[in-house]
């Protein structure tokens, strides 16, 4: 039970985002992509609420923490795709 549980969970999660897509042809794809990165980001501040309930500390500051370091990522992944 543990095992599908930390394997659809990721998988669910990284679905989530990808909802608004779906809706491509009755809706403008920049409203797509803006609210699939809400969505995403959304996430990242549950998960950091999340981690923080857990670690037992802030949980306002822990969910900016994992906002932070998401869009990290988003910020070095465009910068990867530059130098290509």
């Amino acid at each position: 039970m543990l095992s599908a549980v930390n394997g659809f969970s990721p998988v669910i999660t990284a679905f989530i985002p990808l909802i608004p897509f779906f809706f491509a042809k009755s809706i403008p794809i920049e409203y797509c992509y803006w609210s699939g990165f809400g969505l995403a980001f959304l996430i990242l501040f549950g998960m950091g609420i999340f981690l923080g309930k857990v670690s037992r500390t802030n949980l306002i500051i822990s969910g900016i923490k994992m906002l932070l370091a998401g869009g990290f990522v988003v910020g070095l992944s465009l910068l990867l795709t530059l130098m290509d």
